[in-house]
């Protein structure tokens, strides 16, 4: 249906005045072939040339990604060139841009709260998450190179699952599909990938300065960006892999998480999954199926004990291991403030009936707030003194 839609936009574009075009570009998309509702036809065909551009214009050259995506995108403008004209290209750009901003404005006005997920444990994350370069880039970002906040509205999130680095390469293993969520980890042995795993923690951020990151077809990652900090507004965690597959009735998130130790095999597999696709299987069902089908070559980490108590008690080892690094932490904190409260008594008080009771106040002040002493402390008490 899709190949025969897209066939039909390109002849009747040819008999078309640039007025009728972009009439006709505005009309709304036949449900059945569009990817999400209200989609244009003109955000359809955008979508569709992006896809057979991708398909036959691959890196493999290994280009830095930010030229290659300079060339590819180049590429797929000259291939809309060919179907709308070259003259009514502008203008069709110009429509879809328009487009893009309104369902922006429509997404965020829907969203109600926005959470980054991270390894990085919060004493070291801050009070703000921070711009990073995006040096792989983004789905559908055309912003490689810049520096950007990434965040999403889903509280269960399957990206908590990381590749053992961020080469490139590394990165290639890890699956992430984000039309239904399930995770495939490619030529990887599972309980060493497992090994690797930190924990994750859910940074939920000010919303105020992130933008929806939609394509000109209109497709919504599910992601939004920033160019600017957003403060943290609220921590949870930690979060596994054990809270991300465990089911629903167990507090989990239930997202399949699937292993295919061998990389060699996934080209069948990919292929035995999109066949059952194609006869109308969702996703999830279909890479179940083909799971079922082959289970020594593509494990599901949901029904598989023997890794769930493999990555359950890793869990409890790196709790421990954090409990005992932040233990640590308030123990040389204690004692660099117990010295500078020290220090700072000494040089104001020197009756030691009053340095004693400063040192009480200052405890009872540590405790509270993991603090030192400061300028007012030592005029209040010595207010009171008097």
């Amino acid at each position: 249906m899709r190949g025969s839609m897209l066939q039909n936009i390109e002849t009747c574009l040819q008999k078309l005045s640039f007025e009728e075009k972009s009439s006709y570009l505005s009309q709304i998309c036949p449900a059945d072939v569009a990817s999400f509702p209200n989609q244009t036809i003109g955000q359809y065909l955008f979508s569709q040339i992006s896809a057979v551009n991708d398909k036959f214009h691959t890196n493999v050259a290994k280009k830095p990604l930010s030229e290659y995506m300079q060339e590819h995108n180049e590429l797929r403008d000259d291939l809309l060139k060919l179907v709308v004209g070259k003259d009514f290209f502008p203008h069709y750009m110009r429509q879809l841009e328009d487009l893009r901003d309104k369902r922006c404005h429509e997404i965020m006005e829907n969203t109600e709260h926005l959470y980054h997920f991270s390894q990085v444990v919060p004493e070291e994350f801050g009070t703000y998450l921070q711009p990073k370069p995006q040096l792989a880039g983004n789905a559908l970002s055309e912003r490689i190179g810049e520096e950007l906040c990434y965040a999403a509205a889903d509280k269960e999130s399957h990206y908590i699952v990381k590749p053992p680095s961020n080469e490139r390469e590394q990165w290639e293993g890890v699956s992430i599909y984000m039309d239904e969520k399930a995770v495939m980890v490619s030529g990887y042995q599972p309980k060493e990938f497992l090994d690797k795993q930190a924990l994750s923690y859910r940074y939920e951020v000010d919303k105020t300065t992130f933008r929806p990151n939609v394509s000109l077809s209109g497709d919504f990652t599910n992601e939004y960006e920033s160019l600017e900090k957003a403060k943290v507004v609220q921590v949870e965690g930690p979060f596994s892999i054990i809270d991300m597959t465990n089911p629903r009735e167990q507090g989990g998130w239930n997202i399949p998480v699937y292993f295919l130790p061998n990389k060699e095999d996934k080209k069948t597999i990919s292929e035995k999954i999109n066949e059952l696709r194609g006869l109308g299987a969702t996703r999830t069902e279909a890479m179940k199926q083909v799971s079922e089908q082959f289970p020594n070559k593509l494990m599901l980490f949901n029904e598989n004990k023997e890794l769930q108590d493999y990555a359950q008690n890793l869990d409890i080892e790196k709790q421990k291991k954090t409990q005992r690094v932040e233990n640590e932490k308030i123990r040389q904190r204690k004692n660099l403030n117990t010295e500078t409260n020290f220090a700072m008594i000494q040089q104001n008080f020197q009756n030691p009936k009053n340095q004693k009771a400063m040192m009480k106040y200052a405890e009872k002040k540590e405790k509270k707030t993991g603090t030192t002493l400061t300028k007012e402390d030592i005029i209040k008490q010595k207010l009171r003194a008097v």
